[in-house]
């Protein structure tokens, strides 16, 4: 294993390139050195290669791109007073492009796009939406175009929401649509659940694997919009996700949640077992930091402590700029980077004051618990000083869920949670024909588990 330079070492080898060669090292010069001298270094860590120049006191390469924020405010102002809008990133870039300007717009030097827009007098881009703001985008489309809104036609759309934060609100895209008053659309409600899951059975009936999600003859939105995601489609067939060949086999934490990796659930356990205090999974990242990225956070707990669980890399290749990685596990190191930026970005702010966290892949997963005790030893102690945590009396170990096992989307526990919600929602004893709403599970999915007045009885709605 290379060991790694401080940023003290790089600096001085920075000062020495630039004494004895009178020019500023280069990423490349930096690679040849690392190389030669078998080190390992990621100027990210430090703040990017151009902020490591700036304290070194050395002027930047001639060549380089990075503009200084008041050119950048310079840039915006003029997009501002010619446009009459506030330019997104993509839209200034292209407006530079046609004046034959390149301009470096993200930079780890920079403040994020929104201060940038603010540094510059220029009213700040809409990028979080409440369920009352997303109800009136719906209505307002609506209107104009005199048509349902489709899922399709919001993907990529400026001043709108992912369609997919539509469906973490609401549950479905045409639930969404129901709350705002709209006609469904025909074409895409023409086809039962049943239709639709018997569809992805078939495939593998025929394939003997689980289908991609361009691979169907119908559009995978449609599913999207009828089951929240690809993923819920197809464990609502019963069957396990592809994604299990990038994280490790699906796991059914100690506590009954079902995880998308064996680190994740392995982390899921150890929390439980060293808490039991509740806590949440696949949080968005807009619900702590302003941003437009639609990146999910793996852990929450008490809203003050967030994990991410990188399951694809080793901590070693994700600090080693060298490493020789796939394409799929690169552009993996290089999503953490991007939600390790966006987490200092709002730090710096003020705007985030909690503790993130980032777990990674463990070689010899019988030492994940001391790996996991060394890491999450603050948070731990903290939890169970100032949130009543308390440790399980007996340990106990989740599972990783079989290739050919039938996959149950809920757990007992978390069925009983809906008949709590439902009840609340109507204000009365939930009734099994209740459950025809869209976004609550299937009647089928209760009775295959027991009588409907057993579940009533478990819920405290019956004695």
């Amino acid at each position: 294993m290379r060991k790694s330079m401080t940023e003290e070492q790089l600096l001085q080898h920075m000062i020495d390139y630039y004494e004895k060669n009178k020019v500023a090292p280069t990423t490349r010069t930096l690679k040849l050195f690392l190389k030669e001298k078998e080190l390992a270094c990621n100027t990210f860590r430090f703040g990017g290669f151009n902020e490591l120049l700036a304290k070194a006191n050395i002027p930047l390469n001639k060549a380089t791109k990075v503009r200084t924020i008041e050119e950048i405010s310079s840039f915006i102002k003029e997009y501002y007073k010619e446009k009459k809008e506030s330019p997104s990133i993509r839209k200034m870039h292209q407006y530079l492009s046609n004046r034959g300007i390149k301009a470096t717009l993200a930079h780890p030097t920079y403040p994020t796009w929104n201060e940038l827009l603010g540094i510059s007098g220029v009213p700040l881009l809409k990028e979080t939406f409440t369920k009352e703001e997303i109800i009136d985008l719906l209505k307002r489309d609506y209107k104009d175009k005199k048509v349902p809104p489709s899922f399709s036609s919001w993907q990529g759309r400026d001043g709108f929401p992912n369609p997919t934060t539509v469906v973490k609100y609401f549950g479905s895209w045409n639930q969404a649509l129901r709350v705002a008053g709209i006609p469904l659309n025909q074409e895409n409600d023409k086809y039962s659940d049943l239709e639709l899951l018997n569809m992805i059975r078939e495939f593998f009936n025929k394939y003997n694997r689980i289908p991609f999600k361009d691979e169907l003859a119908l559009d995978r939105s449609v599913f999207i919009r009828r089951f929240g995601s690809w993923k819920d489609a197809i464990i609502e067939a019963g069957f396990i996700p592809n994604s299990q060949s990038s994280f490790g086999a699906l796991y059914y934490s100690n506590h009954g949640d079902l995880r998308p990796s064996t680190l994740e659930g392995l982390v899921d356990d150890f929390i439980h077992n060293r808490t039991q205090v509740p806590h949440k999974h696949d949080v968005p990242y807009n619900t702590f930091f302003v941003t437009n990225r639609q990146f999910d956070i793996d852990f929450v707990i008490k809203d003050k402590w967030l994990i991410e669980c990188a399951g694809m890399l080793t901590e070693e290749d994700f600090y080693d700029n060298f490493a020789k990685l796939d394409k799929i596990t690169q552009d993996y190191k290089e999503k953490i980077k991007l939600k390790m930026e966006i987490v200092e970005n709002a730090r710096k702010e003020g705007n985030f004051t909690g503790e993130f966290i980032v777990l990674f892949h463990q070689q010899k997963l019988k030492n994940i618990n001391n790996y996991l005790s060394n890491k999450l030893a603050i948070m731990i102690q903290d939890i169970n000083n100032n949130f009543d945590g308390v440790p399980v009396s007996i340990p106990k170990t989740g599972r990783v869920v079989k290739p050919s096992e039938k996959l149950q989307k809920y757990t007992d526990e978390q069925l009983i949670e809906i008949l709590h919600k439902l009840a609340k929602e109507l204000d009365r004893k939930p009734k099994l024909s209740d459950l025809r709403l869209k976004g609550y599970p299937t009647q089928k999915t209760y009775l295959k588990r027991c009588k409907w007045s057993i579940w009533l009885k478990r819920a405290g709605f019956e004695s």
